[in-house]
């Protein structure tokens, strides 16, 4: 698809035109956002096993919607889940 020239010159160099005209300032000012996910050590680990789970769709689509890593995300669930039983029969 071709763009015409009006078109392209709403856009940068690069195509996108959302970018912050002084990126490097930008960056320096943003803020980090801490993750819920575990340490990359742990997601390593050669613990876990492949297996085949069905899910109903809704549920999937909602771990999915997420960013990466929805299939830990489901495991942290689980793992709450089973810690939090697992303490009630104590």
């Amino acid at each position: 698809m071709r763009v015409s020239k009006i078109q392209s010159s709403q856009f940068g160099p690069d195509g996108y035109s959302d970018a912050p005209k002084d990126i490097d300032k930008a960056i320096e000012e943003s803020v980090r956002i801490a993750d819920f996910l575990p340490p990359l050590e742990e997601l390593k680990r050669n613990t876990k096993r492949v297996i085949t789970l069905r899910l109903d769709q809704d549920v999937l689509d909602w771990f999915r919607s997420g960013r990466r890593g929805y299939q830990t995300r489901i495991n942290m669930v689980l793992r709450a889940y089973m810690q939090a039983h697992s303490k009630e029969k104590t």
